[in-house]
């Protein structure tokens, strides 16, 4: 049991919510609604796991993925081989569930830039049942599916600069719609 879950993962996603709107019904009340029941769940969910390990194991400055303690031996030290294959499903449940919401988030990203003309028409189409980008989602899955092949590093390096250029895109907005609005 080496696996370790993500510390990273504890509040991942919630960039994704505006761009997930367009997937709603109505976002205005569901989005407030959604973090008024999550936040607390996912707060008690890492704290309360945390504190009990906390309490019986010690040792918190051993955690970690690369040793010498995994979050998964912790959780064997305390109910045994039942709760570390439940926390590994727990990790692996959690990581897919992120995927997917990254997966989707992205989907609806390409799909309103190809609304705009700025992709080309296969990332437009929409399933006529469930109204979902399926043409970006398909297309992403295949360009994910292909990255599989390269090494982890190169992926983790490649997620980090895309991450960034993702952001310095947001202040460059940010900065421009400032100046356009004191313009006009």
């Amino acid at each position: 049991w080496s696996s370790d879950v993500c510390s990273s993962d504890l509040y991942s996603g919630y960039e994704s919510l505006s761009t997930m709107a367009g997937e709603m019904t109505d976002p205005q009340r569901a989005v407030p609604r959604v973090l008024l029941i999550a936040l607390p769940m996912v707060t008690a969910i890492y704290v309360l796991p945390t504190a009990a390990a906390l309490a019986s194991v010690g040792r918190w400055d051993a955690w970690g993925s690369d040793g010498p303690i995994t979050l998964v031996q912790v959780a064997e030290a305390l109910g045994g081989r039942v709760l570390a294959v439940a926390m590994m499903a727990g990790a692996l449940a959690s990581n897919l569930a992120l995927y997917g919401a990254y997966l989707a988030s992205g989907a609806r990203t390409t799909f309103a830039m190809a609304q705009a003309g700025v992709l080309p028409r296969p990332f437009r189409s929409v399933h006529p049942r469930f109204g979902t980008p399926h043409g970006s989602i398909l297309i992403a899955a295949a360009v994910h599916a292909a990255l599989v092949a390269l090494p982890f590093e190169a992926l983790l390096v490649m997620d980090v600069f895309l991450f960034v250029m993702t952001y310095l895109l947001i202040l460059g907005a940010v900065v421009a719609d400032r100046k356009s609005t004191r313009l006009n």
